[in-house]
């Protein structure tokens, strides 16, 4: 329905024994936030309301999960895909660098890197075809243009991560643990934030004003954007970071009624809530995870 395969390549399971009797401990970094809350959902109701029965005759539940830890994540979306949603082939040039840094070499003739794409038709970088040849194959493919909402850049939108959230619960027996980050700095005047001076210079050019250090939006059909949030990692704002607040109703944006329990400083983590760890000062997204220093990037 949504124009691409159902899944694309498979793997085999690292923990067999994952059970309601043996449950995990998920961690999400950025969208893994959102990605690892969405598990959590679709084994508590066996499925998505889309698709049904997903697990089929397994027993999954909720009981499956003991926590879900959330990093720096856009639980209510980030104005990132707004702001360069007409920028397209800055984006391109942004992800290959991060691919030539995950891949290790700045030789893109060497470089291991696999986007994973099989679902939307992109085979992956066949057996002696160069990384140059194997991205820019990428690079060329509809995949970067499909507007459908069945893809990350919806899910990552205030307005896709609302929609998500009008189904992705926080589910009672599961512990909801979060942390944030901040990157940017308010000016007294104007009231817009800027990038610090000492974060990753790639990444500060999506913080300031003209991006998300001004974005604003009052428009039907999509969740108000006001200054609450301008304060961001550089990628996520830090409103969006404690728990997921705002849901889709309809063509209405109400609260998801989301307990925030912050145990900062102190506390004790409850189940069924959202426990606020705290919020990293100066620490824009990509440090939190301990990848891809500045001194890196100013050599590229």
């Amino acid at each position: 329905a949504a124009g691409h395969a159902r899944s694309g390549r498979c793997f085999t399971g690292v923990y067999p024994t994952w059970s309601a009797s043996n449950p995990v401990h998920l961690v999400g970094h950025g969208m893994g936030g959102q990605t690892a809350r969405m598990l959590a959902q679709l084994l508590a109701s066996n499925g998505a309301p889309k698709n049904s029965g997903l697990f089929g005759t397994t027993a999954v539940s909720s009981a499956w999960v003991k926590s879900v830890s959330t990093i720096a994540a856009p639980n209510d979306g980030t104005t990132l895909p707004d702001v360069i949603k007409d920028n397209v082939p800055y984006v391109q040039a942004f992800i290959s660098r991060l691919a030539r840094e995950a891949g290790g070499r700045n030789d893109l003739g060497d470089m291991v890197y696999d986007f994973r794409l099989d679902q939307w038709s992109i085979a992956k970088r066949a057996t002696g075809e160069s990384f140059g040849t194997y991205f820019d194959r990428v690079l060329r493919s509809s995949w970067w243009y499909n507007t459908g909402n069945d893809r990350a850049q919806y899910d990552l939108s205030p307005k896709g991560a609302a929609d998500m959230n009008a189904w992705v619960t926080t589910l009672p027996t599961v512990y909801y643990y979060s942390w944030g980050s901040s990157a940017t700095l308010k000016n007294a005047s104007s009231g817009y934030h800027y990038p610090r001076g000492d974060i990753n210079h790639m990444l500060s050019q999506f913080c300031g004003p003209g991006y998300m250090g001004n974005s604003s939006r009052n428009q039907a059909g999509f969740p108000v954007i006001d200054s609450t949030w301008w304060e961001s990692d550089c990628l996520v704002p830090v409103r969006s970071q404690k728990a997921p607040t705002i849901k889709l109703s309809g063509t209405s944006f109400l609260a998801t009624g989301a307990v925030i329990n912050d145990i900062s400083a102190s506390g004790t983590a409850k189940a069924g809530q959202w426990n606020w760890r705290g919020m990293k000062t100066g620490v824009d997204h990509l440090d939190l995870v301990g990848w891809i220093p500045n001194p890196v990037f100013d050599a590229l």
